[in-house]
C-alpha cells in the first residue's frame, strides 16, 4: 500500500471510531485462523468412478426435467438481479455492507491557509435530509461538532480563534439521508501557516 494511502487510512481509524472497532476485530482473525490451520485435515480424495456417478445423478431425467432446468436457472439469475438492485441502494448498502460513498465536488476550505477560516461549504447532495459537520485538530480533539440543513457552515468565533499557526485541521461532513442513514461523506484537510 502506498504511503499517503496508509497514512489516510491510519487517519481514518484515528478518527472514525467505528472503523477503528472493526478494524481491531479483523487484526485478530489472521492469527486466530493460523493458529487453526494445524488442526484442519485435507479433504479426502474422490475417485473418478464417484465422481463421475456424482454427476451422472445430477443430469435431468424425464420430459419434465428440462423445465425444472430452466426453472432453476430463472430463479438464480431472479436472486442475482435482487442482489444488484439491492446493493445499488445507497441506504440498503450501507446498512448491509457498512460502506459510505465518498463524495466529490468542490469543498472549501482545503490545503494550505494564511488565515483561519469561517466559512465552511460543500457540494449540495439531492437525497441528503440534512449534514453532520465535525472539525477535529491534528491531536485528533474534536473542535466544533455542528448539524446544518443546508450545505454550508459558519464557524462559531470562539472556535476559529482556537485554530493555531502550523497545525492540521480535518473537517468532515456526513450526508444523512431519509431514515436517519449516513448516505455519503465530505472529508478535506487544510493547514494554517
Amino acid at each position: 500500500m502506498p504511503t499517503a494511502a496508509a497514512e489516510e487510512l491510519t487517519d481514518h481509524l484515528r478518527s472514525c471510531d467505528s472503523c477503528r472497532r472493526k478494524f481491531e476485530i479483523l487484526r485478530d482473525v489472521g492469527p486466530a485462523l493460523r493458529s487453526q490451520k494445524a488442526r484442519l485435515r485435507p479433504l479426502a480424495r474422490i475417485s473418478r468412478r464417484e465422481l463421475n456417478s456424482r454427476f451422472r445423478s445430477l443430469e435431468p431425467r424425464g420430459p419434465g426435467a428440462r423445465f425444472r432446468l430452466f426453472g432453476a436457472i430463472g430463479a438464480s439469475l431472479g436472486v442475482i438481479l435482487f442482489g444488484i438492485l439491492l446493493f445499488r441502494n445507497p441506504n440498503s448498502a450501507d446498512t448491509l455492507r457498512g460502506s459510505v460513498n465518498t463524495l466529490p465536488g468542490p469543498a472549501l476550505p482545503e490545503g494550505p491557509l494564511e488565515e483561519a477560516p469561517r466559512l465552511f461549504f460543500w457540494t449540495h447532495v439531492p437525497r441528503g435530509d440534512s449534514y453532520r459537520f465535525e472539525l477535529i485538530d491534528d491531536e485528533l480533539q474534536s473542535l466544533e461538532t455542528a448539524t446544518s440543513l443546508k450545505p454550508w457552515i459558519l464557524l462559531p468565533e470562539s472556535v476559529q480563534r482556537r485554530l493555531r499557526p502550523g497545525r492540521t485541521y480535518l473537517w468532515t461532513v456526513e450526508v444523512i439521508g431519509d431514515d436517519n442513514l449516513k448516505i455519503g461523506e465530505i472529508r478535506r484537510f487544510f493547514e494554517l501557516r
